[in-house]
């Protein structure tokens, strides 16, 4: 008898512990919106209960230290033993930086489960770069969350931009200003930033550089723009970038300029940003110097780029 209540117990405490819905993930639809911007997130919902649930999501929107804003709550019939979606929505916010969204899983009035993901809100991209200059007269130990935002960028990381952001080696000076960086290092900052609410993105552009760039180049003569002799367009010092990744002088020597009118280096050039993601988790990249322009110069066939289109047509996005 002891034993069949023991049973029972057990079984009513697991009960307990399986929600009845379960918030799986919220997506917002961009981790960082322009300011004045109206956004969504997707909101993915399971059910591991043998009948259907007709689920209501109730989000509401939270920033600075005390503001937030109830968002209008939105129906959802999860499958049994199922997944289903729903899309959460939200006009312009009201507050720059670092917000919240925080939603609540409610069946029959009761919240059966709670989820939240941050995303941020600027003027630019490049907003907290400027904004030092842009309010000189800000102390910034008296207003020391001024700029705050849960965004955090990795800028001059990688052993090249654009061929180097799935790193070979544990450790390397990045091709870009020499700053020393370990995988290891990135992997389990990023982890904790992300457990925080924070998203990471990384610096990516259309030059490559570096020991690992100038390597590329060489591996790859028909993805580079030339000049009218042939030899690649180039600025720096690339004697002093044909050293290894791991000497501390190879940083931000020899940059060579990617040829856009290829379409397989653009191919290459995505694949590579995939594969970096995978290995580090990242949540987004920025991409530096104008959304990829095509450089006037010369093809590897000798033939002058953008042969003759308009240079906008050929972006990389």
């Amino acid at each position: 008898m002891r034993l069949l209540l023991w049973f029972s117990l057990l079984l009513f405490l697991g009960a307990l512990a399986t929600p009845e819905v379960e918030i799986i993930s919220i997506r917002p639809n961009k981790i960082v919106y322009p300011d004045g911007e109206a956004g969504t997130a997707a909101v993915l919902l399971t059910s591991a209960l043998p009948t259907e649930q007709a689920v209501t999501l109730r989000p509401i929107l939270l920033w600075d230290v005390d503001a937030s804003r109830a968002l209008p709550p939105v129906k959802v019939t999860v499958p049994a033993n199922g997944a289903a979606s729903g899309e959460v929505a939200w006009p312009a916010p009201t507050g720059r930086y670092g917000h919240e969204l925080r939603v609540e899983a409610l069946v029959g009035g009761k919240v059966v489960d709670t989820g939240r993901q941050f995303f941020g809100v600027h003027r630019d991209w490049l907003d907290l770069v400027i904004v030092a200059n842009e309010y000189p007269n800000i102390q910034w130990d008296e207003w020391p969350f001024f700029s705050y935002t849960n965004l955090h960028h990795w800028f001059a990381w990688a052993p090249a931009d654009y061929a180097g952001n799935v790193p070979t080696t544990d450790t390397w000076y990045a091709g870009q200003v020499r700053w020393t960086q370990s995988k290891q290092g990135i992997i389990d900052s990023v982890k904790k930033c992300q457990a925080a609410g924070v998203h990471c993105t990384f610096y990516n552009n259309s030059f490559s550089n570096g020991a690992v760039g100038l390597e590329w180049a060489r591996r790859h003569p028909e993805w580079v723009v030339r000049e009218r002799n042939g030899l690649p367009q180039m600025n720096g010092a690339p004697f002093a970038a044909a050293k290894p990744p791991t000497d501390a002088e190879t940083g931000g020597m020899g940059f060579v300029q990617i040829d856009f009118s290829d379409r397989k280096s653009i191919e290459w050039g995505a694949q590579n940003v995939l594969d970096s993601i995978a290995m580090f988790g990242w949540d987004g990249m920025f991409w530096d110097y104008g959304g990829c322009p095509v450089f006037p110069g010369f093809s590897w066939d000798g033939q002058p780029t953008p042969h003759g289109q308009d240079p906008d047509a050929l972006s990389a996005r």
